[in-house]
């Protein structure tokens, strides 16, 4: 029997199996302690660099408990820091959370940490928080010139054409095919103007339209009831309206980043796109930003636009020639 029992022992039949030590358990990151569910937050970053006003999707996902589901999330102003909340949507199928954001300020910005609702697959309610997002923001104005320039007198600004001399040649045939199809297009479609006062197809003076446009601005008592905001959307409405009827850029449908883009394309002339870019930019900072302003320095912008105006004129001979003139 004794030598039964040891050939069991020598075989590993009668080994006592070790004690396995205990593991901490760690709470799941961003989610409840004790919970499956793990709450993770992706920023879609646009193509491009990233400016001020710029819309941007923040994807937070529910990871872990198949059955949990997300709630509706509404974060303040307080919450989102140098950003602000343009919508929000939660799709219970894909389990997701969509914030559509906009950043009010430049530099290196962060999405700070946002707590989520949800509910687990056991009908429990439960919060989450997601991590910290980075993300950098840069002004549409090169670095050293934010500032508007003080008033000048009017200058007579050329464009340089030279880099254009080797394509006149090959683009006269296309050139003329595409007058003759405008003077078509012309006479069977009228598109409608976005601001009151100018068709863009009418033979109109662009920049006494956008004159008019500022007087009527300047009248309607913005600045002298404190109402700062809307006097900043408006004026940035002229400035869009007439880059479209001046440069043929479609600034009323861009984004001020989108636009400083355009005007490199469209051979703006570098003294007028850094000061319209920075005008526009401020007017960003006080529709998205709050950033207060008062109404001397929105008058000495106007000043400034009028000016600049002036610059932007089509010249002949040292004489202003408006745009009908020379069309004819």
């Amino acid at each position: 029997m004794l030598l039964l029992l040891l050939a069991m022992v020598s075989n590993g039949f009668l080994v006592a199996p070790a004690a396995t030590p205990a593991q901490p358990v760690e709470a799941p990151v961003g989610g409840t302690p004790g919970s499956p569910v793990h709450v993770r937050a992706e920023l879609l970053r646009p193509s491009g660099a990233i400016t001020i006003g710029d819309p941007l999707d923040l994807v937070i996902r529910i990871e872990g408990d198949p059955g949990a589901q997300p709630g509706p999330l509404h974060p303040s102003d307080e919450e989102l820091g140098s950003f602000k909340l343009l919508g929000s949507h939660t799709d219970e199928k894909t389990r997701t959370i969509r914030l559509r954001l906009t950043p009010l300020a430049v530099g290196s910005l962060s999405i700070p940490p946002i707590e989520v609702p949800f509910r687990t697959s056991s009908g429990k309610e439960e919060r989450g928080r997601t991590e910290t997002v980075p993300i950098e923001v840069v002004s549409v104005v090169e670095e050293g010139k934010t500032e508007l320039a003080d008033i000048k007198p009017p200058a007579e600004i050329r464009p340089d054409w030279r880099a254009l001399l080797p394509w006149i040649g090959g683009g006269a045939a296309l050139l003329a095919a595409a007058a003759a199809a405008f003077v078509y297009w012309r006479g069977r479609a009228r598109r409608p103007s976005i601001l009151p006062g100018l068709d863009p197809l009418a033979r109109v003076d662009p920049h006494r339209w956008a004159r008019e446009a500022l007087d009527r601005l300047l009248g309607k008592g913005y600045l002298e009831q404190g109402s700062m905001k809307p006097f900043c959307v408006e004026l940035s409405d002229v400035v869009r309206q007439y880059l479209e009827y001046r440069y043929w850029i479609p600034a009323p449908e861009r984004t001020t980043g989108e636009i400083a883009a355009e005007m490199a394309r469209a051979l703006v002339p570098e003294e007028v796109r850094v000061e319209l870019l920075a005008l526009l930019e401020r007017c960003d900072e006080v529709k998205f930003a709050e950033r207060s302003v008062q109404a001397s320095e929105c008058r000495r912008w106007v000043e400034s636009l009028t000016v600049l105006l002036e610059k932007t004129r089509p010249r002949r001979e040292g004489a202003a020639v408006p745009l009908t003139a020379a069309a004819s």
